[in-house]
C-alpha cells in the first residue's frame, strides 16, 4: 500500500509505499520480546547489527509481508518511525513459529541513501527460488515523471540467508504502457504458478479510472525479463480507489485473492475461484476483519494459512481520535468451508498461553438480570440491562457462550465503563441480530463493522483476546473484529442487552502468560 492510504487515514500530505525483507536472527526464541506481546510493535531499544551504525528501533508496524520458510514465519513489515528528510519505511521483521509469541529481528533492509531511488519504500513480497530468496518491493520516486514513467515502481533484492540482502538497482518495473495514472503502481506479490510452470507477479494499480491488479510473468526471475500480461483482476465495486497489498494463494482446492481497499471504507477483502485464472467469486461476506485491520497478507503451507495485518493507532491515544497509519501487528488463522468460503479464527498456538481462568467478579447488576451458576440471563425489555465486572488490564482472554438469542436483541460487550454504567465514554462491541452485524462503537461513532448472520435459538462461542489497547473478538471461529480501545485497560467491563432475551453461559476470564 502507499501514500494515498496514509493520506486517507491521517489526512496528512502526499506520501508512502511498501516493501519486504528479512534480518539477522539466530535460534528462534518466541519469547524474545519483553512482555511477550500478543500484538507486537517494535520494542524501543538501541540495536547495532555487525558492521553498521547503531539505530533506535522504536516505531510502529506498517504493511506486513509474511513469508513461511522451514517451519517459521518471517513477518517483514514497513517500519513507521525511522524517517529522514528524504526517506522512510525501512523493512523490519518479526519471527514466529505459531503466532503465540514473536522474536524481533529489527531492521533488515534500510531505505536507500539520498542519491539512490528507493528512499521511500513500499510493500512487496518474498519468494524462494532454488537456494536464493527474492524480495520484490515498491519504491516511489517523483523524478520518474520527467521521463514519462510511473512514480511508483517495483525493484528487488536477493539473499541466500534471509539476513543479508543485495539490492538490484539495474532492473525496475514501471506501470505498463498506456496506463495514464502515473501515481499508483505498487505492492508486488510474487508466487510460483505450478499449473503454468511460471512465476506470477501481481501489482496494484488503476486503469480507466478503476482499481485493477496487473499481471506479469516470467520463467526465470534471475533473467530480469518480467512481461506484462494484462489485467489479473478488475474491481467489481465502483468506489474502490486501490486494491492495495494484493495476495494470491492456493488453499485446498481453491485459489484466493486477498486485497485491501483504501477508499471510503478501508478493509481487507477476498475473492475465491477454482482456477487461478478466475472467474473470481465475491462471497456474501467478503471481509476478513473490520476497519481496524489493514494491509492483510497471508503466509503458510498446504495445510495452514495465517493472515497478518496491522491495527492503527488513534491520535492522542484516544478512542475518539483520528486513525493513524501504523500500529501493532495482528494475525489470524484462516480455515475453509466446503464451498470455498473462508473463516477467520484465533491462531491455535495462542491458546497454549492460557493459564487458569477465573469467573469474573460482578460489581454491579441491574435487578432485571438473573445470575447463578448456570450463567447470566437477560430478559426481553425495551430498557437496556447491564452487568458490570471488575477492572481488567494486561493480556487476557474472555470466553463465553451466547445462548437463546432473540433475533431482535441487541447485545454488547462493553469496555471502559464505570461501576454503574453511567459513564457515557465507553466502547462497546455490538452483536445486532436485526442488522446481522458485529460492530465496534465509541460514543455512537461506528469504528468498524463486519457481517454475521444470527439465527434464533442457536448458541455462539465468543472469544475476546486483549493485549493493552488492542482487542480482537472471534465468533464461532468464523469471523473476527479487531478494535483499538484505549479506555479498556484498568477500567470496568461487562455486558448489556436490550429488546430481547438471551443468556451468557460459561463466562471465563483467562490470564495469558
Amino acid at each position: 500500500m502507499y501514500i494515498t492510504y496514509k493520506h486517507f487515514w491521517c489526512m496528512c500530505a502526499v506520501l508512502t509505499l511498501f516493501a519486504c525483507k528479512k534480518s539477522d536472527t539466530a535460534t528462534l526464541t518466541p519469547d524474545a520480546i519483553a512482555g511477550k506481546p500478543l500484538y507486537p510493535a517494535p520494542p524501543a531499544m538501541w540495536m547495532q547489527p555487525a558492521g553498521t551504525q547503531p539505530y533506535y528501533s522504536s516505531g510502529f508496524v506498517g504493511d506486513p509481508m509474511p513469508f513461511y520458510d522451514s517451519g517459521a514465519y518471517h513477518i517483514f513489515y514497513l517500519h513507521d518511525g525511522d524517517w529522514t528528510s528524504y526517506g522512510f519505511h525501512p523493512i523490519h521483521a518479526f519471527e514466529t513459529i505459531d503466532f503465540s509469541g514473536y522474536q524481533y529481528d529489527g531492521r533488515i533492509m534500510p531505505f536507500g541513501n539520498a542519491d539512490q531511488p528507493d528512499t521511500k519504500i513500499g510493500t512487496g513480497s518474498v519468494i524462494k527460488i532454488g537456494n536464493k530468496y527474492y524480495m520484490y518491493y515498491t519504491y516511489s520516486d517523483e523524478g520518474n515523471w520527467a521521463f514519462g514513467k510511473s512514480r511508483e515502481c517495483i525493484m528487488y533484492a536477493t539473499s541466500t540467508d534471509l539476513k543479508n540482502w543485495t539490492k538490484h538497482y539495474g532492473y525496475t518495473i514501471y506501470s505498463p504502457d498506456g496506463f495514464t495514472d502515473l501515481y499508483n503502481f505498487r505492492d508486488a506479490a510474487v508466487i510460483y504458478n505450478k499449473e503454468a510452470n511460471e512465476y506470477l507477479m501481481l501489482v496494484a494499480s488503476r486503469f480507466n479510472n478503476r482499481a485493477v491488479i496487473t499481471k506479469y510473468t516470467t520463467t526465470d526471475p534471475a533473467a530480469d525479463n518480467w512481461t506484462y500480461k494484462g489485467l489479473f483482476y478488475t474491481a467489481d465495486v465502483d468506489n474502490y480507489v486501490m486494491m492495495e497489498c494484493p495476495d494470491v494463494f492456493k488453499f485446498g482446492d481453491y485459489w484466493y485473492l486477498v486485497f485491501s481497499e483504501n477508499g471510503d471504507h478501508p478493509m481487507v477483502h477476498y475473492r475465491y475461484s477454482s482456477s487461478i485464472n478466475g472467474p473470481w467469486t465475491k462471497p456474501a461476506n467478503d471481509l476478513l476483519d473490520g476497519a481496524y485491520f489493514y494491509a492483510g497478507k497471508t503466509a503458510g503451507n498446504e495445510t495452514e494459512r495465517y493472515l497478518s495485518g496491522w491495527v492503527p493507532r488513534n491520535t492522542d491515544n484516544n478512542d475518539n481520535g483520528a486513525r493513524l497509519w501504523g500500529g501493532n501487528l495482528v494475525s489470524h488463522q484462516l480455515s475453509q468451508n466446503s464451498d470455498g468460503t473462508l473463516n477467520v479464527k484465533l491462531p491455535g498456538g495462542m491458546e497454549s498461553r492460557l493459564t487458569d481462568y477465573v469467573t469474573p467478579h460482578t460489581v454491579y447488576k441491574d435487578a432485571a438480570i438473573g445470575q447463578d451458576q448456570a450463567g447470566i440471563a437477560f430478559k426481553a425489555a425495551a430498557t437496556p440491562a447491564v452487568i458490570v465486572f471488575d477492572q481488567i488490564s494486561g493480556k487476557k482472554m474472555i470466553t463465553a457462550t451466547l445462548s437463546g438469542v432473540d433475533i431482535n436483541a441487541q447485545f454488547s460487550l462493553v469496555f471502559g465503563m464505570d461501576k454503574s454504567f453511567l459513564n457515557g465514554n465507553y466502547y462497546h462491541i455490538d452483536f445486532d441480530g436485526t442488522k446481522n452485524s458485529i460492530s465496534g462503537i465509541y460514543m455512537q461513532r461506528m469504528n468498524a463493522t463486519i457481517n454475521f448472520a444470527f439465527d434464533p435459538g442457536k448458541e455462539y462461542q465468543i472469544k475476546a483476546v486483549i493485549d493493552g489497547s488492542v482487542c480482537t473478538v472471534y465468533v464461532d471461529d468464523k469471523v473476527a473484529l479487531t478494535s483499538r480501545i484505549y479506555s479498556l485497560s484498568n477500567n470496568y467491563w461487562g455486558f448489556y442487552a436490550v429488546n430481547g432475551s438471551m443468556q451468557v453461559k460459561n463466562l471465563k476470564l483467562y490470564q495469558i502468560d
